[in-house]
C-alpha cells in the first residue's frame, strides 16, 4: 500500500512539474515577435470585424506574475477621432474563475493615458455606446 501512494505521488509530482514547464513554454513563446505579430493582428481584426472602428496594438504579453500586458494600445470611434490610447495597460488575472469562463482581474495599472467621452446631445448615446452594442449583439 506504501508503495502505490509513493508512485502516486510521484506521479502528480510529474504532472505538476510538466504543467509548469508548459506554462513557462507559453509564456517565452507568446514574447517572440512571431507570437506578438499574430496576437496583435487576431485582437484588431476582430475588433474591426464587429466595431467597424480602428484598433491598433503594439504588443500583447502575460508576464510571470499573471498580468496581462497591452502596450501602445489605440482604439478610435465611429467618426475617426481618438477614444482611447493606452501607453502601457497591465492587469492581474486569477486563473482559476478562467476554467468557469469568467474574467476575474485584480489590478488594473495604466499609464499615459488618453480617453475622450463625448455626448452629442442630451439624449444621444456617448461615442463608445458602438463597442457596448457589438459586444451585447
Amino acid at each position: 500500500m506504501l508503495k502505490k501512494l509513493k508512485i502516486f505521488f510521484k506521479w502528480i509530482a510529474y504532472i505538476f512539474v510538466v504543467v509548469i514547464i508548459l506554462f513557462a513554454v507559453l509564456v517565452l513563446a507568446i514574447r517572440t515577435p512571431q507570437a506578438q505579430k499574430f496576437l496583435t493582428n487576431k485582437a484588431e481584426s476582430w475588433y474591426l470585424q464587429n466595431t467597424g472602428a480602428l484598433l491598433t496594438v503594439d504588443k500583447i504579453y502575460l508576464n510571470w506574475n499573471n498580468k496581462l500586458v497591452v502596450e501602445d494600445l489605440y482604439l478610435e470611434d465611429n467618426q475617426k477621432d481618438t477614444l482611447l490610447y493606452l501607453g502601457d495597460l497591465s492587469t492581474r488575472i486569477s486563473l482559476l474563475p478562467l476554467l468557469n469562463n469568467s474574467v476575474v482581474l485584480t489590478s488594473v495599472d495604466l499609464s499615459q493615458a488618453t480617453v475622450n467621452l463625448s455626448q452629442s446631445g442630451e439624449e444621444e448615446s456617448f461615442n463608445f455606446q458602438f463597442i457596448l452594442d457589438s459586444l451585447t449583439s
